[in-house]
């Protein structure tokens, strides 16, 4: 059997995470994932009695790495399964992971004694090759018949941002861009959608308060991919304020859905957002994303040109049967040991 740990919090409607997501497409296999329990310390317990139920019969534990609180959980299950030697995989899925490599023995330790450690950034694999670490790429990707293509012809200041509210994906940022933007067309509008994961949301409010944007604010809070997908026909940019970032999905739905990327160039983003496919910009710099967006407005087929080069990028690099196939590999080499 092949346990996969992570954040399975769909049936509290959370998004699906990759992890669960991949168990599902890898359901051909043995494979029992955990945890379900939306408290954390719940979650931790069912982990580790999970290990234990299963501890005779598992070949291999996959083990999807977070950069904030749920690093704790690798840790832990890392752990564990080094003292009972049973050989394990880290997914490396957190946004901040670069922070950690350079500043955390622990995080260092569970890499070195990983059998392999897997990341969807080309931007980690680099870092963790530097430090000669057990590992390779492989990227996340998408079920392209649940995301159909919109090809814009033409562009209005309707705005969608995607993710949670948390500090590390600067939401405030958002805010600042829709007030430029507002400038030009006061016809502009912004939709923010994600859960509420710290008081990022508060100040997002009162800046909105503040510049007199609540009439063009729309916070849905967290809402099913299903719904993001039929909402996203009704906007023409896609904006990414993150401060840290890896191979984030929502950016990745979004370009096969059609929309214009326009992203920070932190962390891992720039190995797979250029020129060609969105407008990057630095860290904070809301002039020049609010910039980008009137720039597209000004010369539509440019912006029509970004989509179309966006989704491409997603069928090339994403491609779902290319990356379950290295998967597979990866666990029929630990079922045939057994």
């Amino acid at each position: 059997m092949i346990l996969f740990v992570g954040n399975i919090l769909r049936k509290h409607d959370y998004n699906p995470t990759y992890l669960e997501l991949l168990s599902e497409d890898l359901k051909h296999y043995p494979i029992h994932t955990v945890s379900h329990y939306k408290n954390k310390y719940f979650r931790l317990m069912h982990m580790v009695g999970a290990f234990y139920r299963h501890i005779f019969s598992t070949k291999l534990v996959v083990i999807d790495t977070y950069s904030t609180f749920a690093f704790n959980f690798a840790l832990i299950m890392s752990i564990i399964s080094r003292w009972h030697r049973k050989p394990y995989i880290l997914n490396l899925s957190g946004g901040d992971l670069e922070n950690r490599l350079i500043n955390s023995k622990s995080f260092k330790t569970i890499l070195y004694y990983s059998t392999l450690n897997i990341s969807p950034s080309i931007f980690i694999f680099e870092k963790l090759q530097q430090h000669n670490f057990r590992s390779i790429y492989i990227p996340n990707y998408l079920n392209l018949n649940l995301y159909p293509y919109y090809r814009r012809t033409s562009f209005s200041p309707k705005i969608l941002w995607v993710r949670s509210f948390h500090n590390i994906y600067n939401p405030e940022m958002a805010i600042e861009v829709l007030k430029l933007v507002k400038k030009k067309y006061s016809n502009c509008n912004l939709c923010m959608v994600g859960p509420f994961k710290d008081d990022s949301i508060l100040h997002v409010k009162a800046l909105s308060k503040k510049y007199k944007l609540n009439s063009h604010l729309v916070l849905t809070g967290k809402i099913s991919k299903k719904k993001i997908i039929e909402i996203s026909k009704d906007f023409d940019f896609f904006i990414n304020t993150t401060n840290f970032d890896n191979l984030p999905i929502s950016v990745l739905e979004a370009m096969a859905l059609g929309l214009p990327i326009i992203s920070t160039n932190v962390g891992g983003l720039p190995f797979f957002l250029n020129e060609s496919n969105s407008i990057l910009v630095n860290k904070n710099d809301s002039a020049a994303m609010a910039d980008a967006i009137i720039q597209i407005i000004g010369t539509p087929q440019f912006g029509t040109k970004l989509s179309e080069n966006a989704r491409e990028t997603v069928i090339k690099s994403h491609n779902k049967k290319i990356i379950i196939k290295k998967w597979s590999e990866i666990i029929d080499s630990y079922l045939q040991e057994g």
